[in-house]
């Protein structure tokens, strides 16, 4: 972990080197600072980061911080993790077209944030095979295993996890599409932008409501994405002509 070269993109003086204390006390030494678009683009290139914090609000006419993810993601596989003062649905929208590992709103937390990238540092340095993985929800880092999550949720920054007779689903903040890549095996079907689910779990579809193993509530669908599923699923049709 401690090898994970970050790349910290934050135009406030006082914050960035905040932002740096903290990840040198958690045990990160290979951090830079970027204080400019400018100054954002010419690191990524030269440094070559595994991970980048960006604040998006960089009081640059060039661009702000979405736009510097934007410009770089066809040179670098680094996930982001955005640090912002707003919350408004324009701003995360635009956020969401990069697929950002997190979305912090700030004051963040110091814990959270080291949370948040040692997450990240697990999931660049793990094979993308392995059966499980660790998030951080409710204060802790949690393992999932693959075989038992149901579906994934999401609502706007945050995710949730559907899992086997857990009553309550786990809530990260963390994108679902970048959750999505760690769920490549034929068991997991997107749905739609906002769902993926264990087609391993489905045990009935009814109307619109599909209906999983260890689930007490069906998950509602439109029409349209359930003709989808159904053209996913091994369907077996009556031979025409045929009573019953």
């Amino acid at each position: 972990m401690n090898n994970l070269k970050i790349l910290i993109v934050e135009d406030q003086v006082f914050t960035a080197e905040n932002i740096r204390e903290i990840l040198e006390d958690a045990g990160f030494s290979q951090i830079r600072i970027a204080r400019t678009y400018e100054e954002a683009l010419i690191t990524v290139v030269r440094f070559r980061p595994d991970l980048i914090i960006m604040d998006i609000e960089l009081g640059s006419n060039s661009g702000d911080g979405i736009r510097v993810i934007q410009e770089v993601q066809d040179i670098s596989k680094a996930p982001v993790l955005y640090l912002t003062g707003k919350d408004d649905n324009e701003t995360f929208a635009r956020a969401h077209t990069t697929r950002p590992a997190a979305y912090l709103l700030k004051p963040f937390n110091p814990k959270e944030l080291v949370y948040q990238v040692q997450v990240a540092a697990a999931r660049i340095v793990a094979p993308e095979d392995l059966d499980s993985f660790f998030v951080y929800s409710n204060s802790s880092h949690i393992r999932v295993k693959k075989e038992e999550i149901v579906y994934l949720l999401a609502e706007r920054a945050f995710t949730h996890i559907y899992r086997l007779y857990e009553p309550q689903p786990l809530l990260v903040t963390m994108n679902i599409g970048h959750l999505g890549k760690h769920l490549r095996d034929p068991r997991f079907y997107k749905l739609s932008q906002s769902i993926y689910i264990n087609l391993h779990h489905l045990q009935k579809i009814r109307e619109n409501e599909l209906y999983f193993e260890g689930m007490t509530q069906p998950l509602i669908v439109s029409n349209a994405k359930k003709a989808e599923l159904k053209k996913r699923l091994n369907i077996i049709h009556s031979p025409r002509g045929s009573s019953g």
